[in-house]
């Protein structure tokens, strides 16, 4: 067991925190530069301000905490050694690195232009050092396996609406479709949930669409691509004979259709937190093994390697693990689309040899 570490709320943070982590935040005008956080997504601001609080919460709660004093004047070797030395048992060596890299990187917001170098060289070596807490291999799915389940249920969904609208057939279909199209394009759980018709997925008579912005990516670029077409009957009959079902059911609350793509049996929107939990339940209930979501891009990945080793290089644009910073932005869009219509090409070869 570990100790429990509250973190302090930035309501509570002392005002000099408060102040520089609001200036940090703040987009450019005509007069100022924007802050060094501005441009960072909602999910980003969020873990630090929360992992920045476990810090300070352990220096309200020992006694350290002067909130007179600069955030940069309370962080020192001895203090940060001893706060690792009370924080890091009972935790995964992945959790320990992650506080103090968003502690580090709080740091530098508030002490422009750098930070503290031994503060983020320490964060650095952290992360390199920490172990995986539970082995992904175990927990991996074949990309073949997961065209084959993500089929299988799209499939049983259909066979149980054949007679008439039904409930459990249209979920079988949703979830069969967030297999397959995770496994065609490999996107974070958020961008997953947070598809919505007409707003980030487009379809059109020639293509379905997914598109963006900058605020809502983990890497603060464009993500903008489109979905294969061997997927466009499957994605139009979830539209037309599944998502209608999921938003106006004895279950649903009703209400206006906001346009998420993805519903529950409640007609409200899939929630990340149960995206989490259902798909990889169901994935071992068939496999045997929990492929999480995140998961699916390290399967990606390894497909990629196993199968066109001289392509290796895409998988940086596949998995968006890029940036779209200064005139390469366009450039980048094109070489993530021609990566994209790499991997495709690998799917479709997986497809053929299932046949």
């Amino acid at each position: 067991m570990h100790q429990a570490f509250p973190p302090l709320k930035p309501a509570a943070w002392p005002e000099a925190d408060r102040r520089l982590w609001a200036a940090a935040r703040e987009p450019a005008d005509f007069l100022d530069e924007e802050g060094p956080a501005s441009s960072w997504a909602p999910s980003t601001l969020a873990k630090i301000e929360y992992d920045y609080g476990i810090w300070l919460g352990w220096l309200d709660r020992t006694g350290q905490l002067d909130p007179a004093a600069l955030p940069h004047r309370r962080v020192d070797r001895d203090r940060v050694r001893r706060f690792i030395a009370v924080y890091a048992p009972g935790r995964a060596e992945g959790t320990m690195a992650s506080v103090a890299g968003n502690i580090a990187a709080f740091i530098r917001c508030a002490t422009p232009p750098h930070g503290l170098d031994w503060l983020d060289a320490l964060a650095v070596r952290l992360k390199k050092r920490a172990r995986p807490a539970r082995a992904k291999s175990p927990r991996m799915s074949s990309v073949r396996e997961l065209l084959s389940l993500g089929l299988d249920l799209f499939s049983e969904g259909t066979e149980m609406m054949a007679d008439g609208p039904s409930l459990d057939g249209a979920v079988r279909m949703r979830d069969g479709l967030v297999i397959l199209m995770l496994v065609a394009r490999p996107i974070r759980r958020r961008n997953l949930c947070g598809m919505r018709l007409s707003e980030t997925v487009f379809v059109t008579e020639r293509q379905v669409r997914a598109d963006f912005p900058p605020s809502q990516t983990k890497a603060g670029n464009r993500i903008a691509f489109s979905y294969p077409g061997w997927l466009r009957p499957l994605i139009d009959a979830y539209l037309a004979e599944a998502r209608p079902i999921l938003r106006n059911n004895p279950h649903s609350s009703g209400g206006e259709d906001e346009g998420w793509f993805w519903l529950t049996r409640k007609g409200t929107p899939l929630d990340p937190a149960y995206a989490t939990t259902r798909i990889p339940r169901l994935i071992a209930a068939r496999t045997g093994r929990a492929t999480s979501l995140h998961l699916f891009r390290h399967c990606a990945a390894t497909e990629i390697a196993l199968r066109d080793p001289e392509h290796v290089g895409i998988v940086k644009d596949v998995l968006q693990h890029c940036s779209m910073k200064s005139g390469q932005a366009y450039y980048i869009q094109a070489r993530m689309a021609a990566a994209l219509d790499d991997w495709a090409d690998v799917i479709a070869e997986i497809r053929k040899e299932a046949v």
